[in-house]
């Protein structure tokens, strides 16, 4: 884009290209910052709050929609099949944020590898990241700042590669992709665990309409809002304008995610991990849900049976999926 605007000659077109690097700049260092508020962990669970993820059924359904089994872990699932017994394993996280998820391999699922690196773009973040590696004594565990959009890395450094509800936020997919591909060593993989819905979280009219009719299924009591004034009613979507002030790169190319892996990668596994109706569903209500409450568990389990059963028949597809890939020769 800086390209084409010095190409601009006129006077009106040079004060029209300085405006937009302005505005590119702007959104650029919104972009940066955006996630400042997800530095801590205890950030992340308050972020989730109230929403699907914070329901230890749905990281179950999660679990079982992968791996067939919803009380085996699908990060554990991944670490069994593709990294147990690899010596010298080097892992790339890319799109690191607060370094939550390279803890959790290290600590909850007892990762062993030579090296793992994150690449990230918020500088408050890489910090925090590399904080906490130290505190946790993990000196193989290193970060950096990235920008995943001009990412730059030597040839066969690596033997996997991790996205984790980052590539959705990553716009020159192309160059990116392009640069994964050939960081990975010969026999390498990469895992994404991401949003591949539509662009900027304009989700379809039928998904909308699927998940408002669940909600009407629903006794009022679960549909109240948290301070109990309100009854959720509806699904509804954000407009793309709204989308793109709390975060310039929330979505920006989502649903051409798969598009640009699959002329890029070979599929080892494809899963769905579903969203496209639960997410709907569940937003902003699902602390009115007891999960040690037999009635309401059996209440999850039949949303989640709709959801599988709509995907299932191509009424609608997964906005999020787990899925591993190798580089095509």
């Amino acid at each position: 884009m800086a390209t084409f605007l010095d190409q601009q000659a006129t006077s009106p077109a040079r004060g029209i290209a300085s405006m937009l690097r302005r505005a590119f700049a702007k959104a650029r260092n919104t972009a940066e910052n955006a996630w400042d508020h997800l530095a801590e962990d205890v950030d992340i669970r308050r972020f989730t709050a109230g929403n699907a993820a914070s329901l230890a059924s749905m990281h179950a359904y999660y679990n079982r929609l992968v791996t067939g089994d919803p009380n085996l872990h699908f990060l554990q699932y991944f670490k069994d099949r593709y990294v147990t017994g690899r010596p010298d394993i080097r892992m790339a996280s890319f799109g690191s944020g607060s370094g939550h998820l390279e803890r959790s391999l290290i600590g909850n699922f007892g990762y062993e590898c030579a090296a793992i690196d994150g690449y990230e773009l918020n500088p408050k973040l890489t910090g925090v990241s590399n904080t906490k590696a130290a505190e946790m004594g993990a000196t193989h565990l290193r970060y950096q700042v990235a920008d995943l959009n001009a990412l730059q890395i030597p040839a066969a450094s690596y033997d996997v590669a991790i996205f984790f509800h980052s590539l959705h936020h990553v716009e020159n997919l192309e160059h990116c992709l392009d640069a994964v591909r050939a960081c990975l060593k010969p026999g390498g993989v990469l895992l994404i665990v991401d949003y591949v819905g539509p662009n900027r979280l304009q989700y379809s009219d039928d998904q909308l309409r699927y998940a408002t009719t669940l909600l009407h299924l629903l006794p009022a009591r679960y549909r109240l809002s948290k301070d109990g004034t309100t009854t959720k009613n509806a699904a509804s979507r954000q407009a793309v304008h709204e989308v793109i002030a709390e975060d310039p790169s929330e979505a920006i190319r989502s649903q051409d995610i798969v598009p640009v892996l699959d002329q890029r990668f070979e599929r080892i596994e494809f899963h769905s991990l579903g969203g496209s109706v639960l997410n709907h569903v569940f937003k902003g209500i699902a602390t009115n849900f007891d999960e040690s409450a037999s009635e309401d568990l059996a209440l999850i389990h039949l949303l989640q049976g709709m959801e599988e059963w709509l995907e299932r028949n191509g009424l609608v597809g997964p906005d999020f999926v787990f899925a591993v890939y190798r580089p095509k020769p």
